[in-house]
């Protein structure tokens, strides 16, 4: 799940509901324009997508994740490895901490399963806080 600006650059099909298509530059640009269309009447664009994992090195890098938690993602990092960014050997802008080695690889390889991800869906949602959800934080402090 991501801004369809983040998510459609990585994409390199689409599924239409019943198999995976090639997603064209020409089929990315009408998808900018229908987000633009949404932002103006005042809806939030949200984009969905996949990448099958099919090889033992790309399930090991999530079998990485799940037993560690190395790094920080922050939008609007720029580079090749997206949004990692110890990825870099930078320090996480949340605590200031330096990236391990361990976690600049793990995220290194993670930065490479982002590629050539299957566009599943894009949305225009309204992002609004209901009655009963204030409750429920008024209810938390």
């Amino acid at each position: 799940k991501a801004k369809p600006k983040r998510l459609l650059p990585k994409c390199s099909h689409y599924f239409n509901g019943s198999r995976l298509v090639p997603l064209r530059q020409e089929d990315r640009e009408a998808l900018l324009r229908l987000v633009l269309q949404w932002k103006a009447s005042g809806l939030t664009a949200i984009a969905y997508g996949y990448r099958p994992l099919a090889t033992a090195a790309e399930l090991d890098v999530v079998a990485q994740l799940q037993r560690n938690s190395l790094f920080c993602v922050v939008e609007g990092t720029p580079g090749p490895a997206g949004d990692v960014s110890v990825a870099r050997g930078m320090a996480c802008p949340a605590t200031g901490k330096p990236g391990s080695a361990e976690s600049r690889v793990i995220a290194s390889d993670l930065a490479g399963l982002q590629s050539e991800q299957v566009l599943l869906g894009m949305a225009g949602v309204k992002l609004c806080a209901s009655p009963q959800m204030a409750s429920h934080a008024e209810a938390l402090q």
